[in-house]
Protein backbone atom coordinates (compact mmCIF):
# COMPACT_ATOMS: atom_id res chain seq x y z
CA UNK A 1 0.00 0.00 0.00
CA UNK A 2 2.89 2.36 0.82
CA UNK A 3 4.38 1.79 -2.64
CA UNK A 4 1.03 2.54 -4.29
CA UNK A 5 0.70 5.73 -2.23
CA UNK A 6 4.15 6.85 -3.36
CA UNK A 7 3.36 6.10 -7.02
CA UNK A 8 0.01 7.86 -6.79
CA UNK A 9 1.62 10.92 -5.21
CA UNK A 10 4.23 11.03 -7.97
CA UNK A 11 1.67 10.64 -10.76
CA UNK A 12 -0.91 13.10 -9.44
CA UNK A 13 1.52 15.90 -8.62
CA UNK A 14 4.37 17.48 -10.49
CA UNK A 15 6.85 16.53 -7.80
CA UNK A 16 10.18 14.89 -8.59
CA UNK A 17 11.21 11.53 -7.15
CA UNK A 18 13.34 13.35 -4.59
CA UNK A 19 10.46 15.60 -3.49
CA UNK A 20 8.10 12.63 -3.17
CA UNK A 21 10.72 10.78 -1.13
CA UNK A 22 11.12 13.79 1.16
CA UNK A 23 7.37 14.03 1.70
CA UNK A 24 7.18 10.34 2.56
CA UNK A 25 10.31 10.62 4.74
CA UNK A 26 12.31 8.23 2.58
CA UNK A 27 16.03 8.59 2.01
CA UNK A 28 16.18 6.78 -1.35
CA UNK A 29 14.38 8.53 -4.23
CA UNK A 30 15.73 5.96 -6.70
CA UNK A 31 13.54 3.40 -4.99
CA UNK A 32 10.44 5.30 -6.06
CA UNK A 33 11.77 5.37 -9.62
CA UNK A 34 12.22 1.60 -9.47
CA UNK A 35 8.66 1.16 -8.18
CA UNK A 36 7.36 3.35 -11.00
CA UNK A 37 9.20 1.27 -13.59
CA UNK A 38 7.87 -1.97 -12.13
CA UNK A 39 4.36 -0.53 -11.97
CA UNK A 40 4.48 0.61 -15.62
CA UNK A 41 5.77 -2.70 -16.93
CA UNK A 42 3.96 -5.21 -14.74
CA UNK A 43 1.15 -3.29 -13.09
CA UNK A 44 0.30 -3.64 -9.44
CA UNK A 45 1.71 -7.19 -9.36
CA UNK A 46 5.17 -5.80 -10.08
CA UNK A 47 5.12 -4.02 -6.71
CA UNK A 48 4.46 -7.11 -4.61
CA UNK A 49 7.22 -9.37 -5.85
CA UNK A 50 8.94 -11.38 -3.18
CA UNK A 51 12.68 -11.34 -2.72
CA UNK A 52 14.93 -14.35 -2.94
CA UNK A 53 15.03 -17.42 -5.08
CA UNK A 54 11.64 -18.80 -6.09
CA UNK A 55 10.85 -22.40 -5.20
CA UNK A 56 11.48 -25.06 -7.84
CA UNK A 57 7.81 -26.09 -7.98
CA UNK A 58 6.75 -22.60 -9.03
CA UNK A 59 9.20 -22.76 -11.91
CA UNK A 60 7.75 -26.05 -13.17
CA UNK A 61 4.19 -24.69 -12.99
CA UNK A 62 5.24 -21.63 -14.95
CA UNK A 63 6.77 -23.81 -17.68
CA UNK A 64 3.50 -25.73 -18.01
CA UNK A 65 1.56 -22.47 -18.33
CA UNK A 66 3.74 -21.24 -21.18
CA UNK A 67 3.26 -24.51 -23.07
CA UNK A 68 -0.53 -24.28 -22.78
CA UNK A 69 -0.77 -20.69 -24.05
CA UNK A 70 -2.55 -20.21 -27.38
CA UNK A 71 -0.47 -19.26 -30.41
CA UNK A 72 -0.36 -15.63 -31.50
CA UNK A 73 -2.90 -14.74 -34.17
CA UNK A 74 -1.47 -14.41 -37.70
CA UNK A 75 -3.14 -11.00 -38.17
CA UNK A 76 -1.41 -9.71 -35.05
CA UNK A 77 1.94 -10.99 -36.33
CA UNK A 78 1.43 -9.25 -39.68
CA UNK A 79 0.48 -6.01 -37.93
CA UNK A 80 3.58 -6.18 -35.72
CA UNK A 81 5.83 -6.95 -38.70
CA UNK A 82 4.36 -3.94 -40.51
CA UNK A 83 5.01 -1.77 -37.47
CA UNK A 84 8.60 -3.04 -37.18
CA UNK A 85 9.25 -2.28 -40.85
CA UNK A 86 7.83 1.21 -40.47
CA UNK A 87 10.07 1.85 -37.46
CA UNK A 88 13.09 0.52 -39.33
CA UNK A 89 12.41 2.95 -42.19
CA UNK A 90 11.98 5.83 -39.76
CA UNK A 91 15.20 4.88 -37.97
CA UNK A 92 17.15 4.75 -41.24
CA UNK A 93 15.75 8.14 -42.25
CA UNK A 94 16.74 9.72 -38.94
CA UNK A 95 20.24 8.25 -39.14
CA UNK A 96 20.68 9.65 -42.65
CA UNK A 97 19.35 13.04 -41.54
CA UNK A 98 21.80 13.12 -38.63
CA UNK A 99 24.65 12.21 -40.99
CA UNK A 100 23.71 14.97 -43.44
CA UNK A 101 23.44 17.57 -40.68
CA UNK A 102 26.84 16.55 -39.37
CA UNK A 103 28.33 16.94 -42.85
CA UNK A 104 26.71 20.36 -43.24
CA UNK A 105 28.12 21.49 -39.90
CA UNK A 106 31.59 20.31 -40.89
CA UNK A 107 31.29 22.12 -44.22
CA UNK A 108 30.23 25.34 -42.47
CA UNK A 109 33.23 25.09 -40.13
CA UNK A 110 35.57 24.66 -43.09
CA UNK A 111 34.05 27.66 -44.87
CA UNK A 112 34.28 29.80 -41.74
CA UNK A 113 37.91 28.89 -41.18
CA UNK A 114 38.70 29.74 -44.82
CA UNK A 115 36.89 33.07 -44.54
CA UNK A 116 38.69 33.96 -41.35
CA UNK A 117 42.08 33.05 -42.81
CA UNK A 118 41.47 35.12 -45.97
CA UNK A 119 40.23 38.06 -43.88
CA UNK A 120 43.42 37.98 -41.79
CA UNK A 121 45.54 37.93 -44.97
CA UNK A 122 43.75 41.06 -46.25
CA UNK A 123 44.56 43.00 -43.08
CA UNK A 124 48.21 42.00 -43.13
CA UNK A 125 48.81 43.42 -46.64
Amino acid sequence: QFKMDAIELYQTTELSYREVANQLEMNNPALIARWMKAFRTEGIDGLSKTKGRPPILAKKKEEKKTKKETPVEPDRIKELEKQVRSLQIENAFLKELRKLRKQEAQQRRKNQSRESSTASEDHSN
